[in-house]
């Protein structure tokens, strides 16, 4: 495990969290082995084909690490750990055995709150219901893709259940879908190399946060907007600190 900069994974004393990847790599939506596809902008595959160590990691093909399974329970202090930041642990392609495996870890390390987010979430279906310190997140960069995940994840058994819409390129409308709406929304605009490229339109993004502020969800802005003004650092239950915030 190692140290996240990911602005929204803290740890219960406001502290970073960490990431925690047991599966690295990616064939993207439609890929296949033969014919992997790449998401532009893909920052893992872009790491992968840096520091890759072996073929497989340089090519960014999905690698199973049983090495990695048991760094959680090596760490005491309760953690906030997202799972998999150099992978989709829900994708197709990804076996469900490695998924039961990291599941299994998760369930051993109940002092950590581990987040999850995918491109894919019909998948969190089949691993429901799932352990109380976990989080199920979807991404949703526009209107099809959030109504996609709102009819997944209202199905879903989890603690918390969100949307990240990183980047967010086109108006969303969080009417409930199956009489669901998400307990948390993140909000980015896309970026390159770290820097935004002004594609999320303010339109959207207040739109967006407004209708989260009417419904009372949590939401978080990604530094990528805070040039534009947009501040909010909220965390599910609706509190800045961290340490308001249930430790399940």
């Amino acid at each position: 495990m190692q140290r996240s900069s990911i602005e929204w994974i803290k740890n219960p004393d406001g502290s970073q969290g960490f990431t925690w990847s047991p599966v690295t790599g990616c064939l993207g939506p439609g890929g296949t082995l033969d014919q992997p596809k790449r998401c532009p902008g893909c920052y893992a595959a872009k790491i992968a084909a840096r520091w890759g160590k072996t073929d497989i990691a340089r090519a960014f093909l999905p690698e199973f690490h049983p090495d990695r399974l048991e760094q959680p329970v090596k760490r005491k202090k309760p953690t906030t750990i997202f799972v998999c930041s150099m992978a989709d642990l829900f994708g197709k392609w990804v076996p469900s055995k490695w998924i039961r495996q990291v599941l299994d870890v998760v369930l051993r390390t109940e002092r950590h709150t581990y987040i999850f987010l995918t491109k894919n979430p019909e998948r969190y279906l089949e691993f429901s219901p799932y352990p109380n310190n976990v989080w199920v997140g979807a991404t949703t960069r526009d209107q099809v893709e959030y109504d996609r995940a709102a009819r997944s994840l209202a199905g879903v058994e989890a603690k918390v259940r969100f949307i990240s819409a990183e980047p967010l390129l086109g108006p969303i409308d969080l009417e409930p879908v199956d009489l669901w709406i998400p307990a948390w929304v993140i909000i980015g605009d896309l970026t390159r190399n770290g820097k935004p490229l002004g594609k999320t339109e303010d339109a959207w993004a207040t739109g967006l946060t407004a209708q989260a502020g009417r419904s009372k969800i949590p939401v978080f802005h990604k530094d990528s907007l805070s040039a534009r003004g947009y501040s909010s650092h909220e965390l599910p239950g609706g509190h800045d600190a961290r340490e308001q915030q249930p430790l399940f």
